[in-house]
């Protein structure tokens, strides 16, 4: 999915791993994850709904990536803040 953006995309994106929980005999799993992380230039972190690791940050941290975009944009285009709505697709309106 990442691949299709090209290389000056603008979207907000945290790389999230899953099930970090459960115990794997390589621990390369980890550093690929972070090394892939770090070449696209966006966070990343593990997580466990099981027992509740991670899951609040990786929400955290995309709040903080979307608020990231939107600040570089409104600079770069030098434009006042307007608020648009955003409508999900089972109809509903966000602000």
């Amino acid at each position: 999915m990442r691949a299709t953006w090209g290389p000056c995309h603008t979207q907000p994106l945290v790389l999230v791993g899953n099930k970090c929980d459960l115990m794997t005999l390589t621990g390369g799993a980890h550093a690929t994850a972070a090394a892939l992380a770090q070449s696209w230039g966006t966070p990343f972190v593990e997580t466990s709904a099981k027992i509740r690791q991670g899951v609040e940050e990786a929400f955290s941290l995309l709040i903080h990536e979307i608020q990231r975009v939107q600040a570089a944009m409104l600079e770069a285009g030098g434009k006042k803040a307007h608020h648009q709505k955003a409508v999900c697709v089972c109809g509903c309106s966000m602000s």
